[in-house]
């Protein structure tokens, strides 16, 4: 018995060290991410601060926004015409239209660009957070959870809540509404990135009906995606980056969304995409969000979704 235990072994290791090791190799960095990247550093200002367009007054937006993208795709080190988490520190919200939803992604900023939005020079900005009123609007408030989130803060009652509430407010057709009037792929796109970044299951089923739902609408003969409803009905970069953060978030890969047109949406996020690196809101309208849409167009096309890091 002995013996043959050992000839067995004998076999078995043969086999395992004559076996072809495959090693899986990263994909190449998506076309356009590079060059994004590029563009958004463009716009830092000694400051530490981030403008709309290169040379603009910085602001605490798109400020927020560039540490976002940065951390995802690795460059915050880039970053170094100034301080941007000083920046951040110096510049809260001051949005009263939509506070809470500022305030959560102004958080994000904070933690992408490594600070503590707990305790930043004295301010407890999640604590603001908890204590500023939703606005009602699931778009904006979904900001408030990805916030709260990156913060560490998904376990608390006000993420809880929010979640029970976008789960009862789903519509019939998967998706969530940005207005009265049916379901829209921008809030759908920004709602999938918040519940599953707090812990909702990507496999289960209200995600998966919003996932069928993106599937539904996508522009077949460019593979992008237009808003979905009266506001907009042409594809635009905007929307489909907000649908390429939801598709990352579920854990596929945008780029094996073909239409039968043979189109996927990064191709569409590309065609937008000028030599200079910024990321127009259609391939033949720059629109009024440059920045915007080049800041979600690097984060969704290098794989992520927000938040890109949770303390």
């Amino acid at each position: 018995m002995r013996s043959l235990i050992s000839g067995l072994c004998v076999i078995l290791l043969f086999i395992l060290f004559s076996m072809t090791v495959t090693v899986v190799q990263a994909d190449a960095d998506t076309p356009g991410v590079a060059q994004a990247v590029e563009y958004l550093l463009s716009c830092q200002n000694p400051d530490g601060g981030f403008a709309n367009t290169p040379g603009g007054e910085s602001n605490y937006a798109p400020t927020a926004q560039a540490a976002i993208a940065l951390a995802q795709t690795g460059d915050l080190d880039r970053a170094t015409k100034g301080d941007m988490l000083a920046y951040l520190s110096a510049h809260p919200p001051t949005d009263t239209s939509n506070y809470a939803g500022s305030l959560g992604r102004h958080i994000m900023g904070i933690v992408a660009a490594g600070g503590d939005p707990h305790d930043l020079d004295g301010t407890d900005y999640v604590q603001m957070l908890k204590d500023a009123e939703p606005s009602g609007q699931l778009f904006a408030d979904s900001l408030i959870i990805i916030g709260l989130t990156a913060a560490g803060e998904s376990d608390s009652q006000e993420v809880q809540d929010l979640i029970a509430l976008y789960l009862q407010k789903q519509g019939t057709d998967g998706g969530w509404s940005w207005s009265p009037g049916g379901s829209d792929v921008d809030t759908t796109g920004m709602v999938v990135s918040a519940l599953i970044s707090a812990g909702v299951d990507p496999g289960s089923e209200p995600i998966q009906r919003a996932s069928d739902y993106l599937r539904g609408i996508q522009d077949d003969s460019t593979g992008g995606f237009s808003m979905g409803n009266a506001m907009s009905s042409s594809p635009n970069t905007n929307s489909c980056g907000l649908a390429i953060m939801a598709i990352n978030a579920v854990g596929q890969n945008a780029s094996d969304w073909v239409t039968s047109s043979g189109k996927n949406p990064i191709d569409f996020m590309l065609t937008c995409q000028q030599d200079n690196g910024v990321i127009w809101w259609m391939p033949d309208s720059e629109g009024g969000m440059l920045f915007e849409c080049t800041a979600y167009g690097a984060l969704a096309m290098d794989g992520g979704f927000m938040p890109t890091i949770i303390l």
